[in-house]
């Protein structure tokens, strides 16, 4: 499914910034990675239009699945890095 106009702008952004709004360095989990990005970019973060990857039970807003898509970008790219745990991104 393609994304729309909000996580095609929200992609955007998180790619260009690469997180630094956050100013953070060290683990960070992913929920606080959601309330960062659903805080500054809330506009761009719809709770109500669920993922079509997930489950009807998961109800995942799309917006999470594009962050994760964006943190993986980033780690391919060397930018984070992503150890074992699903929960825990490190910013250098």
């Amino acid at each position: 499914m393609p994304h729309r106009p909000q996580e095609e702008a929200l992609s955007a952004v998180l790619n260009h910034n690469k997180f630094r709004f956050m100013n953070r360095h060290g683990e960070v989990t992913l929920p606080e990675i959601y309330q960062a990005v659903s805080e500054r970019y809330h506009m761009l973060c719809e709770d109500t239009f669920t993922c079509s990857h997930y489950s009807r039970t998961s109800r995942q807003p799309e917006w999470q699945h594009t962050v994760r898509g964006v943190l993986e970008n980033l780690k391919v790219k060397g930018k984070v890095i992503k150890p074992e745990s699903y929960e825990i991104w490190i910013f250098p």
